[in-house]
Parts: C-alpha cells; sequence; structure tokens
C-alpha cells in the first residue's frame, strides 16, 4: 500500500511539474491600461476593455458580462448611472488563486433619448397659461 501511496505523489509531482504550477518570477502578469481611460465618463452601454501584458488567468469581475480573450478582459453594460466602480482579480498562473487586482473606476452618465438633439418644442395646440390677461395690439 505504502508503494501504491508513493507512486502516486510523485506521479502527481511529475504532473504539476508538466503543467507549470510552479513560483514562477517571470511569469508575472501586470495590469496595462482600459479603454475608456479610468476615472472617464461614460454610457450605459459602453464597452470596456482591460488590457495585460500577458494572458491572465482566474479572471473576475465585479460585473455580470465579462469576456476574456487573450490578452484582454472586456465588461459590457448595461451599467446603472453614477459612479461605477470596477475590481478586476486575476492571477499569474492557472494554479494560483486570484492573487492580483486592479480597480477602475468611472461615471456612468444618464441615458439620453435618440431624438435629444433634434426635439422641438410645439406649443401650437396645448392651452396656454398665465396671469388670466391677454395682450392686446394697440395700434389696430
Amino acid at each position: 500500500m505504502k508503494a501504491v501511496l508513493r507512486v502516486y505523489i510523485l506521479g502527481m509531482i511529475g504532473v504539476l511539474s508538466v503543467v507549470g504550477c510552479g513560483d514562477d518570477e517571470d511569469n508575472t502578469i501586470n495590469f496595462l491600461t482600459a479603454n475608456p481611460a479610468n476615472h472617464s465618463t461614460i454610457k450605459p452601454d459602453t464597452t470596456i476593455t482591460a488590457f495585460f501584458d500577458g494572458v491572465p488567468n482566474n479572471v473576475t469581475v465585479n460585473s455580470e458580462h465579462i469576456k476574456t480573450e487573450d490578452r484582454m478582459v472586456i465588461i459590457s453594460g448595461a451599467f446603472s448611472p453614477g459612479p461605477l466602480k470596477l475590481k478586476i482579480t486575476w492571477s499569474d498562473s492557472p494554479c494560483v488563486p486570484n492573487s492580483r487586482f486592479s480597480k477602475l473606476y468611472y461615471t456612468v452618465a444618464e441615458p439620453q433619448g435618440d431624438d435629444s438633439t433634434d426635439r422641438k418644442t410645439d406649443t401650437t395646440d396645448k392651452p396656454q397659461t398665465g396671469s388670466g390677461t391677454q395682450e392686446t395690439d394697440k395700434d389696430q
């Protein structure tokens, strides 16, 4: 029984060394930047892309819609208007729990209607309100 246990332990050590779960300083993965830039004002439907200098592992973000793609983490809205604080966590290795993090801060603007710049105020069919006096043209 002890021989089987030794073979199992040696086999696991071999598997771990092949997978690369060792403590390697050269595999440090750093957050580089985000687009839009940190501290920007964004629309509720904005897509935020975080860039890394390597492929991050075990990525989590305190947002519902994320996707990892090579050296990028893509975070999709819809975000609620007001302050937005995102915390991205990742690890340098698939065998290590999330040990690194970066925070991004945004202000999410109130949504605007598609025709907000083209709106015209039409008062022709609306009742007039006022003090009850009416001005007349005295030259008539």
